[in-house]
């Protein structure tokens, strides 16, 4: 069994995130930042399968803990590996006060197409109010009835994971900070 993700691999994911509109602003072997707007994601491709022997304070370095939003992570076992970094945010927090709101995403590189679309997704849905100002939909907000939905960001994609042509859009509330992923088939 392949435990290690290899360097295609990680290729592709630059494809993809090149493919979606966003602006790639640093990339080497494992990680690339990524940002679309104000929102900052980044993917990383660990060369091992667990980060027990690591320091803290350098692995929140390396991977910009403080300055994302997002980062996914893409492994053969991504949720061993959001467990054990969720453990050194933990203790990041403990011994020396310091915290983090970034969203941990593990997408398997099994299914790598299709784990990609769905982190996208998830991570715009996230923070849509830093992708762009948002502009007028038709609908008020079900959640508080007060205003209007603005949409974020609305974009038509060959969906791996739906076989066909979908419209990804994000709608937020900006009074109540609702947030609404919506994937439309079009096929």
């Amino acid at each position: 069994m392949r435990l290690l993700i290899s360097l295609v691999e990680c290729g592709k994911i630059e494809d993809y995130i090149r493919s979606r509109s966003f602006r790639i602003l640093r990339a080497s072997k494992e990680f690339l930042l990524s940002s679309i707007g104000g929102l900052y994601i980044s993917f990383w491709c660990p060369e091992k399968d667990y980060i027990f022997d690591v320091d803290p304070e350098d692995l929140a370095k390396e991977l910009m803990l403080d300055s994302i939003d997002v980062l996914v992570i893409v492994a053969y076992r991504p949720f061993l590996i959001m467990d054990s970094l969720q453990s050194v945010i933990d203790r990041l927090s403990r011994w020396y006060g310091r915290s983090f709101s970034v969203k941990l995403i593990g997408v398997n590189a099994w299914d790598l197409e299709a784990g990609l679309e769905e982190a996208v997704g998830s991570a715009m849905a996230f923070r849509p109010f830093k992708i762009s100002e948002g502009g007028d939909w038709d609908e008020r907000c079900p959640n508080c009835l007060k205003g209007p939905l603005k949409v974020y960001i609305s974009e038509r994609l060959f969906s791996a994971k739906y076989r066909g042509r979908t419209n990804h859009i994000i709608l937020g509330c900006p009074l109540c900070g609702l947030r609404i992923r919506r994937i439309e088939l079009l096929d």
